[in-house]
């Protein structure tokens, strides 16, 4: 059995703004990471007024990572989409701020497409003009998840808690 799809609000009226919401995540929850958020914030903002598109609320994760659909402001915007005011899109900064798993992406885009809402990102804008959205999108989830793998490398490898040595990469010119 399918799901239904969710149509327009037929309240809205023709040639009305569109309406966006916007989902701002950082994995840590540094106090410094307030500063990300309100970076996130004004990027988005920025790009919806240059855009007309009217900004109805937000949803904020902070020291969640982005490997999980078990984030309160996640499961806040999914929950809104079929209980809450019709809009058109989910605003990110970046692709990645939604997260850097394929599995994660895929649940999420599949609620928006059933609630008929799209995905935006202010720095990757092409994905809501591209001729094929799905392609371009996983082109930006896939660089999403390199840059977390790439990250993941960067990090400081404890021989104590695995029992295996550093990769050849840390090793090289010792």
């Amino acid at each position: 059995m399918s799901e239904p799809t969710r149509t327009q609000n037929p309240s809205r009226e023709p040639g009305s703004p569109k309406r966006a919401v916007l989902y701002l995540r950082v994995a840590s929850a540094r106090p410094a990471d307030g500063g990300a958020i309100s970076a996130q914030r004004e990027i988005c903002q920025r790009w919806a007024g240059e855009h007309g598109i009217d900004i109805v609320g937000e949803y904020v994760d902070t020291g969640r990572s982005g490997r999980t659909v078990d984030r309160p402001g996640l499961q806040a915007l999914l929950a809104g989409l079929n209980n809450g005011p019709q809009v058109d899109y989910v605003l990110v900064q970046q692709v990645a701020c939604l997260s850097r798993e394929l599995t994660v992406h895929e649940h999420v885009l599949s609620a928006l497409r059933r609630s008929g809402t799209k995905l935006l990102s202010a720095d990757e804008a092409d994905i809501a003009t591209a001729q094929n959205e799905s392609v371009s999108l996983l082109k930006l989830v896939m660089a999403a998840a390199y840059g977390r793998d790439r990250l993941r490398d960067r990090q400081p490898h404890d021989v104590s808690k695995t029992g295996t040595p550093p990769s050849s990469r840390e090793t090289k010119g010792a």
